[in-house]
């Protein structure tokens, strides 16, 4: 997640759509005052290796406290600070209590989205980077593909209601970074660091990797998904943008 005065925009952080690698490229256009949430150890290692700058101003300042959140911290000894995969809901709250007056409604707000069944893809391999891995059919009976949606449409609705201005499509991804880069005034398209080397040997598209049965049954769970995005057509929508 990054909230850049400089650029007055809000990247609200996805899960298995490239978010590590989008943060860390648009961290390298961020100001000293800008909020940038830290990423893996691995991760914040080869940021500076490739002189991106590292996460910063995440900690809410304990000046800033109320009593209850002092209360909590001298019980606690933990710091308030804004979150890697923080959904609009909260960072709306803590912005209008920690930024200036009128950043979440003034900023321009995107995340990006990918296919759900894409992502629960990716999420199996990510889970099982060994080639001794179970089936993906095994898999999908942990049932753990459904956190995605805590991870996913839950992070930039309340209510249901799509509550920023963008949803970019990893599916375009080039495009995508170009219409950022324009739309934020950056100074170039940002290039992305490949962060995750993938053990992904088998890239064939998600429908010719599961079941029909398992295909009926992901698509039921992720209807709301589907229907909010019309993900039948996702890789044709490369200007899908709030209105």
């Amino acid at each position: 997640m990054i909230i850049s005065h400089k650029y007055k925009f809000i990247f609200i952080k996805t899960s298995k759509t490239a978010g590590s690698s989008i943060e860390a490229a648009l961290s390298n256009y961020c100001g000293k005052h800008d909020i940038i949430m830290p990423l893996t150890i691995g991760e914040e290692r080869k940021k500076s290796n490739l002189g991106i700058p590292p996460a910063q101003n995440y900690m809410i300042p304990r000046h800033k406290y109320d009593i209850a959140e002092w209360r909590k911290f001298i019980k606690t000894k933990k710091r308030k600070k804004f979150g890697g995969h923080m959904s609009a809901r909260i960072i709306k709250k803590l912005c209008q209590l920690y930024c200036p007056e009128d950043t979440w409604k003034n900023y321009f707000k995107f995340a990006f989205e990918r296919h759900p069944l894409e992502r629960v893809v990716s999420q199996y391999y990510f889970h099982n980077r060994k080639e001794s891995r179970p089936s993906i059919s095994e898999y999908l009976a942990e049932k753990r593909y459904q956190n995605l949606h805590k991870l996913g449409c839950n992070l930039y609705t309340i209510n249901d209601q799509i509550v920023i201005d963008r949803i970019c499509f990893y599916e375009n991804l080039e495009a995508e970074m170009a219409f950022l880069a324009d739309r934020l005034g950056l100074p170039e398209v940002p290039v992305l660091p490949k962060f995750k080397t993938s053990t992904r040997s088998d890239r064939r598209s998600c429908k010719d990797l599961l079941t029909s049965a398992e295909i009926t049954m992901l698509e039921k769970f992720f209807a709301r998904e589907l229907e909010l995005l019309d993900y039948e057509n996702c890789c044709l929508k490369s200007d899908y943008e709030i209105q």
